[in-house]
């Protein structure tokens, strides 16, 4: 496929809530990857152009630097796809598309095409696009087991001091740090340790599990199966089946579970979450202003909490809380289970939550970390205001 170009486009179907405030949804954090670095892995191909909403052309371009965005493609050789395939035995069936043929899914809906001309319609057994923004949970045990096995790092030995245990891998950059004390369960899955990371002592890590690049574990957390951490977190206490996009802060203790977080949150000391209604019934969850609250299908399902997002210290989220981009939560109560964006909730009320004083808190996170705040997301940040 050497003279195949790709090209993945952000259809606008489904509901999202936070999580596509800025960014298009092939960019969510699906795993190990990306929606959209899943698909270049396994296609081998690199995105050559993206297709996008209109109001999110800014910060995907700065997002992806050299790949063209919402430019009509040549008469080229494309393998065009669905940015919301998630399967990665469907994205191996898109990446074996001839030219002239499509794939479609039971229901008749184009995953994947090959080319301009496409008729020869293949059909993939399944719906591998997802829908929801707890899709990705729900697709999370396969398609982070099937990440880990692929990823490209050495199965290595525990270094010494170590506590080991488990039949399957533990897969470790020569670069990441393991302190003594610390324990690595890979019973019931891998464990994957990127470039950089640091596990402190005596924190447990139960697979399968990603700790991404330059991720810190603290002395003490339990990181329990199915938690995925994106590049630069860093956390402590309690976490399970959740995924941190990157460069959020959990560092103190609390429970995060069944959750999906955004980038640049920091939950302060003590935040802690459930994930598990009282009645042990299916949660429910209001995604925006105007949508109804919805059966997500799920009995366990934590918050959604979308980027630049902060807690004070001793908050609590309920289950299926839906928590806005760029939110303040400052309760002495529960946070409500729909916070829409932009919003500084004390005791006193909801009020508006300046954005230029949220920028400006944004750079100062990010000049943490040595990254800027890019002006084409600073603009959609006002945007949304």
């Amino acid at each position: 496929m050497a003279d195949v170009r790709l090209l993945v486009v952000d259809d606008g179907e489904g509901r999202w809530g936070p999580l596509t405030d800025l960014r298009p949804i092939f960019a969510a954090r699906a795993g190990v990857w990306t929606l959209l670095e899943r698909m270049e892995r396994i296609t081998g191909l690199k995105a050559a152009a993206v297709d996008v909403a209109p109001d999110l052309a800014g910060v995907t371009a700065e997002m992806y630097p050299g790949v063209a965005v919402n430019t009509e493609p040549d008469d080229g050789d494309w393998l065009v796809m669905s940015g919301r395939l998630a399967e990665p035995q469907a994205i191996r069936w898109a990446a074996r598309l001839q030219p002239g043929q499509e794939l479609v899914d039971e229901a008749g809906r184009i995953l994947a095409h090959r080319g301009h001309q496409h008729g020869d319609r293949l059909v993939y057994p399944g719906s591998p696009l997802i829908e929801r923004p707890w899709h990705l949970l729900d697709r999370l045990e396969t398609d982070l087991a099937d990440d880990l096995e692929h990823v490209n790092l050495p199965t290595a030995a525990a270094p010494p001091g170590v506590i080991r245990f488990g039949d399957h891998p533990l897969k470790l950059h020569p670069n990441a740090k393991l302190s003594p004390g610390c324990v690595i369960d890979t019973t019931l899955g891998v464990v994957g340790i990127d470039c950089c990371a640091n596990i402190g002592p005596t924190a447990v890590l139960q697979g399968p599990c990603w700790i991404g690049k330059d991720s810190v574990i603290v002395p003490g957390a339990l990181i329990r199966p199915g938690v995925v951490l994106g590049p630069s977190c860093k956390v402590g206490g309690e976490l399970s089946q959740s995924i941190l996009w990157g460069y959020d802060n959990k560092t103190h203790g609390g429970y995060l579970g069944h959750a999906l977080v955004g980038a640049w949150v920091n939950f302060g000391a003590a935040t802690n979450v459930s994930n598990l209604k009282n009645t042990y019934g299916h949660v429910r969850v209001q995604l925006d202003d105007q949508g109804p609250r919805e059966n997500t299908g799920r009995q366990y399902l934590g918050p959604l909490v979308g980027d630049f997002v902060r807690t004070a210290i001793g908050s609590r989220l309920m289950t299926g809380s839906v928590i806005g981009s760029g939110c303040m939560i400052a309760l002495s109560g529960f946070a409500p289970t729909y916070a829409p964006r932009l919003g500084f909730h004390t005791d006193a009320g909801r009020q508006p939550h300046d954005v230029e004083a949220l920028i400006s808190t944004a750079k100062l996170m990010m000049q943490r970390r040595q990254m800027t705040l890019c002006p084409a997301m600073e603009a959609r940040l006002r945007n949304l205001a």
